[in-house]
């Protein structure tokens, strides 16, 4: 019977996700509930991922990304990219300028934010960008998101898949920067294809005019301040990954640290600090890790895996495992929202390691790469749609310049992933 209500809960939130019916934090709080009142699990088994190191390390990440645009910084970005935009009339470069700015920000930013912020820059640059906004608006998205794939950081689907991966493997962890290995080279080329050799096939529907979204408004903020959250920005990455050294702070207090820190000299006020959090994701994250313990105490993950190991066959290559998963994933997340539908995967990918007997790292790390590929249509990013308006981008141009990125990071995934991460 409780195998049964945890099989519901799970093709429940599968169907929430893929519908869209619910947000993610509303099916976060839904499942430790439905847990509790089924007698699945106690109170303390259902919300002890609140007290989880990753939530305090994803509620200091979430804050220091609004403190970067509260203090300006991105404003500072702005006026550099405006004297150096101006003075290269090369297309592609302009274009690698865009996308590595980008990149490098949506890296250990929200992506959102920064999509908004550079789209807001371009949009006033207007004629002296020697490029169409067309070009340079899907430039700024795929960019945004390829970043998101760099670290941990960069987008929420990773940080679900840090602390799925910790609650499936007690004592081990993902990296902050250990994919970085495969999506930092992978993302690179695929800036270098899209400025270089995809853009060209890109046709100038919409020629770049002064006009459009007006310009985010910062008030200026005291350089102090500024110099402050780009040390507090450079310690929390430094001390976070250097997590588990001797003599170095513990993640909770590091996180705990910068976020009174930046309160006590007034970088964000006490509201933005709340509203900067992104609540909902960390209630998915809940109630993800307490799916993953009402999995082993109910014993449905041992049987699910004598169901699963007849669709793979045990010893598969693991080149082809890797494939497969990562086409599947990539699939999915054309039509679904990224974070959503690693959420869909996820029960997928934990049943699969436990019943080939396999490493679950390599494959979670295929699934969270996967999950961001979502390149080929304007659907499962909130903000392509936004972007599309702006630069004219239409429907085919999506697929035509997303499926040769959608191909690298395929590549890379079942050419490197088995070398960094051995599946058996």
């Amino acid at each position: 019977m409780q195998q049964a209500v945890v099989l519901g809960i799970i093709l429940l939130m599968i169907v929430l996700l893929l519908t869209q019916k619910a947000t993610l934090g509303w099916i976060g709080l839904l499942i430790p509930c439905v847990l509790i009142l089924t007698g699945i699990s106690s109170p303390a088994e259902a919300l002890q991922g609140l007290t989880s190191d990753s939530m305090f390390v994803f509620a200091g990440a979430f804050v220091l990304s609004e403190a970067f645009f509260q203090a300006g910084l991105s404003d500072l970005l702005g006026e550099w990219m405006q004297k150096k935009l101006r003075k290269i009339h090369h297309e592609s470069l302009i274009l690698l300028i865009i996308c590595l700015i980008s990149a490098g920000l949506s890296s250990v930013l929200s992506s959102m934010g920064v999509q908004v912020a550079m789209m807001s820059l371009i949009l006033a640059l207007g004629a002296n960008l020697k490029v169409s906004k067309t070009k340079s608006m899907m430039a700024i998205g795929y960019a945004a998101t390829i970043g998101g794939t760099m670290t941990l950081m960069g987008t929420p689907l990773n940080m679900v898949g840090r602390a799925a991966y910790e609650n499936a493997v007690p004592g081990d962890t993902i990296g902050l920067f250990e994919i970085s290995a495969i999506t930092v080279p992978a993302g690179l080329l695929m800036i270098l294809y899209f400025c270089f050799i995809g853009s060209r096939f890109l046709p100038d529907r919409r020629e770049s005019e002064i006009c459009g979204l007006q310009q985010r408004q910062v008030p200026k903020q005291a350089k102090f301040k500024q110099v402050l959250t780009v040390i507090l920005f450079c310690a929390f990455i430094l001390l976070i990954a250097l997590d588990g050294q001797k003599g170095i702070p513990d993640t909770v207090v590091t996180s705990l640290a910068v976020i009174l820190i930046l309160g006590a000299f007034h970088v964000l006020t006490t509201e933005q600090i709340i509203h900067s959090i992104r609540w909902d994701i960390l209630m998915f994250i809940m109630g993800i890790q307490s799916l993953g313990t009402a999995f082993s105490s109910t014993g449905i993950d041992r049987t699910l895996s004598q169901y699963a190991s007849r669709l793979f066959q045990n010893g598969i290559p693991e080149h082809m495992l890797i494939a497969a998963v990562f086409l599947i994933v990539a699939f999915i997340t054309q039509f679904l929202n990224n974070s959503g539908t690693f959420g869909v995967v996820l029960p997928l990918v934990l049943v699969l390691a436990s019943s080939l007997n396999i490493n679950l790292k390599p494959v979670m790390i295929t699934a969270m790469i996967a999950s961001s590929c979502s390149f080929a249509l304007p659907i499962a990013t909130p903000t392509f749609p936004m972007l599309a308006e702006e630069g004219d981008i239409r429907f085919q141009d999506w697929f035509i310049q997303g499926m040769p990125l959608i191909l690298i990071g395929f590549l890379a995934c079942v050419l490197f992933v088995p070398f960094f991460w051995p599946v058996y």
